[in-house]
C-alpha cells in the first residue's frame, strides 16, 4: 500500500502540474527520462557490476601474487 509520504508527493506533483508551475517541454522530459534510467540502472545493475568488479579484483590479486 502507498504510504503517506508517497501520497503527499503524488498530490504535490499533481497540484504543480495542474497550476502549470511546471510545464513539460523537451528538456523536462529528457531530464525525467535520464533520472528514471539512472535510478533503474542503479537499482538493477549495480549488483552485477559490483560482482564483476570483485571478480576482476580477485583475478588481479591472484596474478599479482603469482608474480
Amino acid at each position: 500500500m502507498i504510504s503517506n509520504k508517497h501520497t503527499l508527493l503524488i498530490l504535490s506533483i499533481l497540484i504543480i502540474l495542474s497550476k502549470e508551475i511546471l510545464v513539460f517541454n523537451e528538456e523536462i522530459l529528457v531530464l525525467f527520462s535520464f533520472v528514471v534510467f539512472f535510478s533503474l540502472s542503479y537499482n538493477f545493475v549495480s549488483g552485477s557490476i559490483s560482482h564483476e568488479l570483485d571478480l576482476r579484483s580477485n583475478k588481479i590479486k591472484e596474478e599479482f601474487d603469482f608474480y
